[in-house]
């Protein structure tokens, strides 16, 4: 299943729905009066796309959602972009596309223009993660552990989704047969390496959230996984599928996520951790509390190098044949 949007989770003791305004219509906001959600099974609760209040049940309006991949009468095959009625929240995607590319986060973030393609790499990356979500989601329901057939089925699934129809091969020499047999190694290995003796508990998955940094600026992301040890010991898990995987704790994606989880539940040290399924390596470290200044200080800088730009100039690399606004940029390679 192609997840479309994650909701935010708010604590209720911090915010609780009144319950008659709730009632106030099925597929409408009583905040705002929005009738685009997300909704998240895990937690049972949908999450207004437009201010982030929280309903419970699934408020999702499946007729809007499926037009918003509608662009001139014609499917697209992507997620619905980022940025959508709020230009202030930033999010580590977007910072990272800035750094690489000034140019083509001007036509993401400003022009507002869509990809014209997905890469074969992003393609198995997320048909990755699909998969083990829900294998995930299936080992923590009444099914108990899954089998490696389940998992590989629900790659094969998500590898055959009809965004496929908008994915291009880069590399030469290569098919995209090539990529998916690669994607059943990696699950294989990930299966027999952490599934199976994995005793730990998933707390959430693909879990979308937002927070405040500084006095005013908002930032949100998508965790993978969390999960809590035996020991009790919370862990927030990211998957990479790519060749390069940077050491968790100078990461600022996942020690962003720590700032969010530490405010949720309240803990005194995360663990974070990055799976390099690509290489069968398991690397991670632990976030405590006291480092959230850090943190704090790092997003409030990159954001702020953002939100001053006044020029975006292209940074042309052999990369910009993996770029969907190639095709739009004059200066691409």
């Amino acid at each position: 299943m192609i997840r479309i949007g994650k909701p935010l989770r708010i604590s209720k003791k911090d915010n609780l729905v009144d319950s008659a305004a709730s009632k106030s219509g099925d597929n409408i906001c009583p905040k705002c009066g929005n009738t685009d959600f997300s909704y998240d099974s895990f937690w049972d609760e949908s999450c207004c796309r437009q201010c982030g209040w929280i309903l419970p049940g699934n408020k999702v309006n499946e007729i809007k959602s499926e037009q918003s991949h509608l662009q001139s009468g014609e499917q697209q095959g992507f997620r619905k972009k980022e940025i959508t009625s709020d230009d202030s929240k930033f999010s580590y995607s977007r910072i990272s596309l800035f750094k690489n590319c000034p140019k083509a986060y001007h036509f993401k973030y400003i022009l507002r223009k869509e990809e014209l393609f997905s890469s074969i790499e992003q393609h198995l990356g997320k048909s990755i993660h699909t998969a083990l979500e829900n294998a995930y989601r299936k080992k923590g329901g009444d099914e108990g552990n899954i089998s490696l057939n389940y998992l590989l089925k629900a790659f094969d699934q998500a590898w055959n989704s009809p965004e496929r129809e908008n994915v291009r091969v880069i590399k030469k020499n290569t098919e995209p047969r090539d990529y998916y047999s690669d994607g059943q190694d990696m699950l294989k290995k990930y299966y027999y390496r952490v599934m199976v003796p994995d005793r730990s508990q998933t707390v959430a998955l693909e879990k979308y959230f937002e927070i405040t940094i500084g006095d005013s600026l908002r930032y949100r992301g998508y965790i993978d996984r969390i999960s809590k040890n035996p020991n009790g010991l919370l862990r927030i898990t990211d998957f990479k599928s790519g060749k390069r995987v940077n050491e968790p704790l100078e990461d600022m994606q996942l020690c962003s996520y720590a700032l969010w989880c530490f405010d949720e539940f309240k803990v005194n040290e995360i663990e974070i951790a990055f799976e390099a399924l690509r290489h069968g390596r398991t690397l991670c470290g632990i976030k405590k509390r006291s480092q959230i200044p850090i943190i704090n200080k790092k997003l409030i800088t990159d954001i702020n190098s953002v939100m001053t730009a006044t020029a975006f100039e292209a940074r042309p690399s052999i990369l910009c044949n993996w770029c969907g606004y190639n095709s739009l940029c004059e200066q691409a390679m």
